[in-house]
């Protein structure tokens, strides 16, 4: 693609003209709108259960070394078969949230990529961000912290 990437297609010189004159096809939109909202809530529920479950287990945690002193300790062996069986019980909710939890961290750069995509579409002009980069800022160190925020609030403002 020639020219300013960060440019929506509907915002490039020369649209609607034929781009190859011997056909006459016209240009072809770079993005297509696609609905989010199956998306979002998957996002949505993906992230509030890995937050209950983070939750549970930091409660638990708190309350198992109220009745057992020394159960946070990795070095002491239980005390009881019933401190072993709750520890076990915590771990099995930590494991459970993990499956949500890989979803989270596919499905937050596809929401990001998908809504700024969306937005080209429909032909905002003189975005900052292109669509590979609102995803991508997801896993650069550092800029994971205020980019994917950045790049969001453009998206909404």
């Amino acid at each position: 693609m020639s020219g300013n990437p960060y440019q929506s297609p509907l915002a490039a010189p020369g649209f609607g003209e034929p781009n190859n004159l011997s056909t006459g096809t016209p240009h072809q939109h770079q993005y297509q709108f696609k609905p989010i909202r199956v998306l979002a809530i998957c996002l949505v529920v993906c992230v509030a259960i890995v937050s209950i479950a983070a939750m549970m287990v930091s409660t638990m945690e708190l309350t198992f070394e109220k009745m057992w002193p020394g159960f946070n300790d990795p070095y002491q062996e239980f005390a009881t078969e019933t401190a072993e069986m709750a520890a076990i019980l915590m771990t099995g909710i930590a494991l459970l949230s993990l499956i949500p939890g890989l979803a989270v961290m596919v499905l937050g750069p596809m929401f990001s990529y998908r809504s700024n995509a969306n937005l080209r579409s429909l032909g905002v002009h003189n975005l900052e961000y292109t669509p590979g980069w609102c995803a991508g800022y997801w896993f650069i160190p550092i800029a994971n912290l205020f980019r994917p925020y950045q790049a969001t609030r453009e998206v909404y403002v």
